[in-house]
């Protein structure tokens, strides 16, 4: 339903003046706000591209600490395959020392063998020796003794012969005083 009204032609002319008033505030309002939205929209990609520039600033120092703790992380790499490398040959080394003090233990241990056995068979002769030396010694002193009682016997027979011969020399003078013109017997110088 349409109105119809009767307006004065003085306040049609006022309507129509507020309405181009209106159009114009509207077409302004319009221009503000595209104006606003314009310089909004210049304030984000401004924010934008800052928030750009600030990114790639802040990748470029996180690539550049990504290649730093990269090189950091191969020289540590290197350094530990080198250490490795380094143990693996002091291992190596210390087990041939090993192996060489094993054959060297084995063989001073089979010459310590030797030399113990060669030990207790020279205190086995030793002992041997000194039994023999007692024995001998014990021979000695029963021949010394022995000898001692024999050169006494000795003694005492030769003395009895010297006497007997003196005297059957004397004997022998008297009866024959021809065949002994020159024996004068001591006894005393035979005994």
């Amino acid at each position: 339903m349409i109105w119809k009204r009767s307006v004065a032609p003085g306040r049609l002319l006022t309507a129509q003046a507020q309405l181009d008033i209106l159009g114009k505030e509207v077409d302004a309002a319009r221009e503000g706000a595209e104006r606003i939205v314009l310089e909004i929209k210049l304030e984000c990609q401004s924010k934008v591209e800052a928030l750009r520039e600030k990114l790639s600033g802040e990748e470029e120092k996180f690539r550049a600490e990504i290649t730093r703790a990269t090189e950091q992380l191969e020289t540590i790499r290197k350094q530990v395959v080198e250490q490795v490398s380094v143990a693996q040959r002091s291992k190596e080394e210390a087990e041939f020392r090993l192996e060489i003090s094993r054959k060297e233990h084995a063989q001073l241990s089979a010459e310590v063998q030797k030399l113990r056995t060669d030990l207790a068979l020279q205190f086995e002769l030793r002992e041997q020796m000194l039994k023999a030396n007692a024995k001998n010694e014990s021979n000695l002193e029963r021949l010394s003794t022995e000898r001692d009682s024999i050169v006494r016997d000795l003694a005492k027979a030769s003395g009895r012969l010297s006497a007997q011969t003196a005297q059957t020399i004397q004997r022998h003078a008297k009866i024959y005083p021809e065949h002994f013109p020159e024996v004068t017997v001591n006894l005393d110088s035979l005994l």
